[in-house]
């Protein structure tokens, strides 16, 4: 597997499901009910900055994959 080929997810859930982001700006009030697999997992963003999309990649290892401790 090739670096561009590694998931962003080092866990079992990454090579078997696309994560899909999209950021909508006062589109709807509950935006939350629209979180995949779980609404835990949803995180209000104004700003893609990396310290912030670190910490959505981690809160979504937390959650959802066996490989929680890494």
């Amino acid at each position: 597997m090739t670096s561009q080929q590694r998931p962003w997810l080092s866990c079992s859930l990454a090579s078997r499901t696309t994560v899909f982001m999209v950021g909508i700006c006062n589109a709807a009030s509950n935006l939350r009910k629209l979180a995949m697999p779980s609404e835990d997992l949803y995180i209000d963003m104004e700003y893609f900055q990396q310290t912030t999309m670190n910490e959505l990649v981690n809160k979504v290892i937390a959650e959802t994959c066996d490989c929680a401790t890494l």
